[in-house]
């Protein structure tokens, strides 16, 4: 199957298999998805600080999700798991000095 999909190219093969009473569709990458047709559309990405992600789903005409957040950076949450651990600030900062872990910029 392989050699004979690579006969033709994604646009090749839309033209000729996707329509509305098939269940064909092509399979995207990551960077693809979001500039598909479909996609944008349905606007199924949204831009959240400067991160494109995909949208909430699903979605109800009375029940409205809420707008998805930015993303957690490595880090973000450190201390305060650290906390939960039981850890002494002193003991934790000497983590962090040894770079055993790490502490975002953002608190």
């Amino acid at each position: 199957m392989a050699a004979r999909f690579r006969e033709k190219t994604l646009a090749e093969w839309e033209e000729e298999l996707v329509s509305l009473g098939s269940c064909a569709a092509p399979v995207l990458t990551l960077t693809e998805a979001p500039h598909h047709p479909h996609s944008v559309a349905r606007e199924s990405f949204v831009e959240v600080s400067g991160v494109l992600q995909p949208a909430p789903s699903p979605r109800f005409s009375r029940t409205v999700p809420a707008s998805p957040t930015a993303p957690a950076l490595p880090g973000d949450h450190t201390l305060g798991l650290l906390d939960e651990l039981g850890l002494e600030p002193a003991t934790r900062d000497e983590l962090i000095a040894a770079g055993v872990v790490r502490q975002s910029q953002a608190t």
